[in-house]
């Protein structure tokens, strides 16, 4: 999957979870600057793992208070994925992006 078209799934996840409803809500959520997340869309840059851990730390937090319940589940399977995401990525010897597309 292409780093725009996954940070695209992951910014419709929360808006669809009720956990932001905007582009400026997610970037926020992310730790950035309101034009973070459509900058990042428009020039295809990568989602910065810095800004994915915060992203996951943030969900987990609000999961645990903010949800809605019927929502939890899935909250903590797109958490899930975020921490798989970030695991692959730390972890490949290049550091390279394209050890997100494995996981």
């Amino acid at each position: 999957m292409k780093n725009r078209d996954r940070l695209l799934t992951i910014y419709e996840n929360t808006k669809g979870l009720g956990i932001v409803n905007s582009q400026y809500g997610f970037s926020r959520l992310c730790g950035r600057r309101q034009s973070w997340f459509s900058a990042s869309i428009s020039v295809g840059r990568p989602f910065s793992l810095s800004a994915m851990i915060t992203l996951a730390t943030a969900l987990e937090n609000l999961s645990k208070t903010d949800i809605e319940r019927e929502q939890c589940d899935k909250a903590r399977q797109l958490i899930n994925s975020l921490w798989l995401i970030i695991k692959a990525r730390a972890m490949s010897p290049t550091g390279s992006h394209d050890a997100i597309a494995r996981v």
